[in-house]
């Protein structure tokens, strides 16, 4: 609880300090705290997740991205090979729509995932002699500067040159026709042939809901009130977001709530089967889902939808039971549980099922759900799910990065190469082992050096830098620098240099490698460089002064 402190001469007493009504006594979904998360992305563009306030990584990395794309390959078999198999259309590709795709990261290793892929037989049938792209991956936000920056960003750009990939601006909050920024594509509903595969990461947690009371079948809607510590708040402040608190009311429902036959009949089977609960009810999610899900006009009109969704959240019937009124998490934005039980009943309703990990999950949930065809047409789907997500998945991989996090003790190269492997050779993982792979390198077996210097290639290629201070390019010079390959050492302080300035230290390990390719020149105008840019480093003086004794 935030507390003011008022100084006596006796002694410091904490006074409780006064909330006042920012807004009271609104639907959630309508409540003022929306804004304030819109205004916060607004404001903070891509720092919001260069920064480090919005968590990212999680859903973001190689690992993810790999177990995603064998899911999408899987489904797209199933659509054409399983019972029922329907044709896809060669004249239009495969369109993936990302919602709330954010700093970018995801797409990017998605895309390297899915169509570096040998076993993509169900892309290959779409035209592979053609020009028309198998598939188009869609990143789509409500945030203008987000699209902005995605299109100048050097590691998007080959992909929209190939036709791959495109952008689009989509306001969950008002789901509408999108247009492609590049290739003008108008997509509504009925528009596409093919299935339809959406993403939506670290995305419902993030829109609006609503909140019920169920008791002894009585629905009564759950209305907030939003407290701040001044009366002068600005309802437009997004910092408003750390200091509000959240007060709850309930009143009675009669009849229809939203005067939606979908949403309507979810609340009234709720209002049968729970009773002495808060219920988080996603009405943004499940009114987005209902526009996505009329996009495709394939399955008779039905439409085919593939859903991947990680969020923190819950989806089985008895862990709604006993809750409270939701609270919110701060980290620069917010986000709410998803209660992820309720769009698998969406699916359900619709002729679809939903995949879910087999154990009770501790952070993050990662689902599947699809639509389109009977649930026994999709056994790849199942199974290539249980085998990329459900046996070792997205958390699982969370707790494991975790634990490098923490302090630990020392892997050794082989260990923290069996990490690097795992990982699809992700930077971050990279970053956590960095220390023990310098300690341990030096005494590794030839095969472990050799498969590190190859590893230096991925682990760049895996880079999707957004502003953060993190140097890969540094870090990965000095492990080929202690590898003895000073060659391409040099490469990699040359890309630090051109990404992050002309620090001293990069200057000075640059003109060590100089100096062991006997290229003393260039070394000398290296360490020139360093200790002109810090006078007291040292070393790079001391390196000065002897490369001019031996030239």
């Amino acid at each position: 609880m935030n507390t003011a402190h008022s100084h006596t001469e006796a002694s410091e007493t904490a006074q409780p300090e006064t909330y006042y009504p920012l807004e009271e006594a609104r639907p959630l979904s309508q409540s003022v705290l929306w804004s304030l998360q819109r205004a916060y992305f607004e404001r903070a563009g891509i720092a919001a997740w260069s920064a480090g306030a919005v968590p990212m990584w999680v859903t973001s990395n190689p690992f993810i991205a790999a177990a995603y794309a064998r899911v999408a390959r899987a489904f797209l078999h199933d659509w054409q090979a399983g019972p029922g198999g329907t044709s896809l259309d060669p004249e239009q590709p495969v369109y993936i729509l990302e919602l709330g795709a954010g700093a970018g990261r995801f797409a990017y290793h998605f895309l390297r995932r899915l169509t570096a892929s040998s076993s993509s037989a169900a892309l290959d049938a779409l035209s592979p002699d053609s020009d028309r792209p198998a598939i188009k991956y869609v990143m789509t936000e409500y945030n203008a500067a987000l699209l902005e920056f995605w299109e100048t960003h050097p590691a998007l750009q080959p992909l929209v040159a190939a036709g791959r990939l495109d952008f689009a601006r989509f306001d969950a909050e008002q789901p509408a026709e999108l247009v492609l920024r590049h290739a003008g594509t108008r997509l509504a509903p009925g528009s596409l042939n093919n299935p339809l595969i959406l993403v939506a990461n670290y995305f419902f947690d993030s829109i609006p809901q609503d909140a019920f009371y169920l008791e002894d079948g009585q629905l009564n809607e759950s209305l907030v009130s939003v407290l701040a510590p001044r009366t002068e708040a600005e309802r437009d402040d997004p910092s408003l977001l750390q200091r509000v608190r959240l007060a709850y009311e309930r009143r009675p429902v009669a009849g229809s709530y939203y005067g939606d036959g979908e949403l309507d009949g979810l609340l009234d089977d709720y209002r049968q089967l729970l009773s002495g609960t808060a219920l988080a009810f996603p009405c943004a999610a499940l009114r987005c889902l209902e526009f996505m899900r009329r996009l495709p006009a394939c399955a008779g009109g039905h439409g085919g939808v593939l859903l991947l969704s990680a969020d923190k959240g819950y989806h089985r019937l008895e862990d709604l039971q006993g809750r409270r009124e939701p609270g919110f998490e701060v980290h620069g934005s917010f986000s709410m549980g998803v209660n992820y039980h309720a769009l698998e009943q969406y699916f359900v309703r619709h002729g679809g099922l939903a995949l879910h990990v087999p154990h009770r999950h501790l952070y993050l949930e990662a689902c599947a759900f699809v639509l389109g065809k009977p649930a026994g047409a999709f056994t790849e789907t199942r199974q290539a799910y249980d085998e990329a997500i459900g046996e070792f998945g997205p958390e699982d991989f969370y707790l494991l990065q975790s634990m490098l996090d923490a302090e630990h003790t020392p892997l050794t190269a082989d260990q923290s190469l069996a990490m690097l492997r795992l990982s699809r050779w992700d930077p971050k993982i990279f970053q956590s082992c960095f220390a023990d792979l310098l300690a341990g390198a030096p005494s590794a077996s030839l095969a472990v050096k050799e498969e590190l210097r190859e590893g230096t290639s991925r682990l760049w290629d895996n880079y999707f830098p957004i502003g953060e201070q993190y140097d890969l390019p540094y870090d990965l010079g000095v492990l080929l620098y202690k590898l003895g390959d000073y060659a391409r050492a040099v490469e990699y302080f040359e890309r630090s240099l051109a990404l992050h300035g002309r620090e001293p230290k990069t200057l000075y390990n640059l003109s060590l490698c100089y100096y062991c390719l006997r290229d003393l020149p260039a070394a000398l105008r290296s360490a020139t460089q360093a200790a002109l840019l810090d006078p007291g480093f040292e070393a790079a003086r001391a390196m000065v002064r002897k490369l001019q004794a031996e030239l």
